[in-house]
């Protein structure tokens, strides 16, 4: 729910990007292989039908931004965003809050549910604005579910600009996956970052 409300955030710049906890930065990745000359670079790929709570979601604000532009959906086809960090136009945001503001808050709810939005949305309206290119970034998407641990440690240890590391089913070892994740993210990042270390100051 909270995430609807990205733009009203003061001190946000124009263009800002947004993560969440899922997903790692694992090599250099440069300005314009995120955004050039205004214009976020996105993934989209085509999705049909609904099923997981996740992606009824998606569905629904989805199908609320497509009214705003006259489309009608077929056979419950859609577009949907990457699974990774998103780079967001502030004024865009706003523009899209104002048409939508109070579906935007009948939506919110405090736990999550189906009819909820969420920050997709906003991207759903780049991608009717056509207010994106494609991106050629190295991301990956891995799970608990489909990928071993030695997979993902090599997704790690490899070239990937971008990982998404998504928690998709509990784990009853979720202390030994936790460390042996930890120890190859170390591997990977020996050195402290600057943040790491400006934080380590203030203690």
């Amino acid at each position: 729910t909270i995430e609807m409300f990205l733009p009203n955030i003061n001190g946000l710049s124009e263009n800002f990007i947004y993560s969440n906890d899922d997903i790692f930065i694992l090599n250099e990745i440069k300005e314009n292989e995120i955004i050039e000359n205004n214009i976020p670079k996105t993934n989209y790929s085509f999705a049909v039908g609904t099923g997981t709570m996740y992606k009824t979601v998606m569905f629904n604000e989805y199908k609320k931004v497509s009214s705003l532009f006259g489309k009608k959906l077929k056979n419950c086809e859609w577009v949907k965003p990457e699974h990774s960090f998103t780079v967001f136009n502030k004024l865009r945001m706003k523009k899209l809050y104002s048409k939508l503001e109070n579906d935007i808050y009948n939506s919110c709810t405090k736990f999550r549910e189906r009819k909820n939005f969420n920050q997709n949305i906003y991207s759903h309206y780049d991608y009717f604005l056509k207010k994106y290119s494609k991106s050629n970034r190295k991301y990956k998407y891995v799970d608990f579910n489909s990928f071993t641990i030695n997979d993902i440690k090599q997704e790690i240890l490899g070239t990937n600009q971008i990982l998404c590391l998504n928690d998709n089913i509990i784990l009853e070892n979720f202390d030994i996956v936790k460390q042996e994740i930890n120890k190859c993210f170390e591997k990977k990042f020996p050195n402290k970052s600057k943040y790491e270390l400006g934080y380590i100051e203030t203690q």
